[in-house]
């Protein structure tokens, strides 16, 4: 009878190592689940946070390709007042070199 008792209480201690070892792999497999929803949410914020730099990054290239097309816009006008000025230039040139010829031609 004793024996009999003692090989219950071995059968329950094996039954009792078995599901305490259970437990323990199934808490290790969960605190590694945990684990990875963890990082998976560190790195979906890491890529939002990517997205909106790239965002803003476009915009800023955006605005500065304005700002270079109306640095562009304004040379080109500045080029135009340039050369009207230089065509006015010469014209006063002309006259300049008229005059002198005149005054040459009167004073001869």
């Amino acid at each position: 009878m004793q024996k009999a008792a003692d090989a219950a209480e071995m059968e329950t201690n094996s039954m009792r190592r078995a599901l305490l070892k259970k437990y323990n792999e199934q808490t290790q497999q969960r605190e590694k689940m945990e684990q990875l929803q963890n990082h998976i949410i560190v790195m979906q914020k890491d890529v939002t946070v990517n997205k909106r730099d790239k965002e803003a990054a476009d915009e800023s290239k955006k605005a500065l390709m304005v700002t270079i097309s109306e640095g562009e816009d304004n040379v080109k006008a500045k080029n135009e007042e340039l050369v009207a000025v230089a065509a006015q230039v010469k014209a006063v040139e002309h006259r300049v070199r008229q005059k002198t010829r005149e005054v040459a031609v009167i004073n001869n």
